[in-house]
């Protein structure tokens, strides 16, 4: 070989190797294929590379609400007597004031593709026992068919061969 084809040839194979390069866009379109065609593959992969961390939570926040719980303004009058003196006591009744609060103390982080993966099982589970259930109501169909089928000619046979007794008796009684 010459030197121009040997420069030639390491030129293609120098572009071929740039131009064929395995990058992130590429990357991204095949598993956008991937993942619209068999999403599974997709969550099973991110559910053993990516699973939640132990322990991992988001610290939540807690919320006051406050709550005002207003009484009708009754006077409540208590009487008592000591050593010949009445003491009149009345009592007002004001607004009552509650605080709620409420805590959020923490959310757990949860494997959403192993949630998704379970969700897509159940889904093929249904669709089984689905598929199942008609076929075995068709069946449930044709056995019932067959059944009165069978008895139809049990008794179109009885029914033939009670004539023919029924023929052969006259023809006996006939002759004697």
């Amino acid at each position: 070989m010459t030197g121009k084809k040997v420069n030639a040839w390491a030129a293609i194979i120098l572009i071929a190797g740039l131009f064929s390069c395995y990058g992130p866009k590429l990357a991204q379109k095949q598993f956008g294929r991937a993942a619209a065609s068999f999403p599974e593959i997709g969550a099973d992969y991110c559910a053993r590379t990516f699973p939640p961390v132990p322990g991992e939570t988001i610290p939540g926040k807690d919320s006051i609400i406050i709550d005002t719980i207003y009484f009708d303004q009754a006077a409540d009058t208590l009487t008592t007597t000591r050593n010949d003196t009445t003491i009149r006591t009345i009592l007002l009744t004001g607004p009552r004031i509650t605080t709620t609060i409420r805590r959020t103390d923490t959310i757990r982080m949860e494997n959403r593709a192993a949630w998704y993966l379970c969700d897509q099982d159940r889904r093929k589970a249904i669709q089984v026992a689905t598929d199942q259930r008609a076929a075995a109501d068709r069946w449930r169909g044709l056995a019932r068919n067959r059944f009165w089928i069978i008895w139809a000619l049990i008794a179109i046979i009885l029914a033939y061969t009670g004539y023919r007794l029924n023929k052969l008796f006259w023809q006996f009684q006939t002759k004697h």
